[in-house]
């Protein structure tokens, strides 16, 4: 029977635990490089077209763009007040008086439960949304 010789075997598992890290590493590599399937429904053609036909005579018309407002918050600060906006369903972002919220509209002013905005020249003021009620948490004094 051949006998094995055991003073290689240290090296041998040092190579093995090697190729299996370098397997591991090049997997992942794999998995975080390729993007995850995005699942979109296709509009038809005709949902398409009039989209595209819409936006184009909003970009050229002389008319602003309508604009959905909605006010997350309002804030105080040392520099002056902050409004936290989220406007047609964009992300929430800060702004402050005077900043310009989408071609033709402009923030005109911060109020304590409204910001008012300007738009080809008339003035819209915008609400703060209330918020719903508060949980109910529980006491942390013993009755």
């Amino acid at each position: 029977m051949p006998r094995l010789d055991v003073s290689h075997m240290p090296l041998a598992v040092q190579w093995l635990a090697l190729l299996a890290a370098l397997a591991g590493v090049v997997a992942w590599a794999i998995l975080l490089a390729t993007p995850a399937p995005q699942h979109h429904p296709e509009p038809s053609p005709a949902t398409q077209g009039a989209a595209t036909e819409g936006a184009a005579a909003q970009w050229f018309a002389q008319t602003p763009p309508r604009l959905d407002i909605t006010v997350s918050g309002l804030l105080a600060t040392s520099q002056g007040a902050v409004a936290i906006l989220a406007i047609n369903d964009a992300p929430a972002q800060a702004y402050r008086v005077g900043d310009t919220l989408a071609r033709g509209a402009r923030l005109r002013a911060i109020e304590s439960d409204a910001v008012v905005v300007e738009q080809a020249g008339t003035q819209l003021r915008v609400a703060m949304t209330d918020l719903p009620d508060a949980l109910q948490l529980p006491s942390l004094v013993k009755p």
